[in-house]
């Protein structure tokens, strides 16, 4: 197995990974990467009720070759409030339960 260090780099911050982590093959790389993305994005919307897309994770093999990388807005789907139909949101509007309505 290969050694990769996974770097996250925010706009005003850097975390270098100084110890690597080792895997079978790119694409498991991949799917880690695009975890530890998710998860760093959920626990800033938590906590901070911030979602900064500037952010990304990159990745290089042993001898500091760039082998992949990540942009957090390339890790999410954003649907934009203007291509909500009020028809569509309406159909999705759900009771408080027990009410049969609001």
């Amino acid at each position: 197995m290969s050694r990769y260090f996974v770097h996250l780099r925010e706009a005003a911050n850097e975390v270098l990974d100084e110890v690597g982590k080792e895997f079978p093959h790119l694409s498991a790389l991949e799917e880690s990467v695009l975890a530890d993305a998710l998860e760093l994005m959920s626990e800033d919307l938590k906590h901070k009720g911030i979602l900064d897309l500037r952010s990304r994770i990159d990745v290089v093999d042993d001898a500091g070759a760039a082998v992949y990388s990540l942009p957090f807005k390339a890790a999410v789907q954003i649907i934009p409030d203007d291509e909500c139909s009020a028809e569509a949101a309406a159909e999705e509007i759900i009771p408080p339960a027990g009410t049969g309505s609001f």
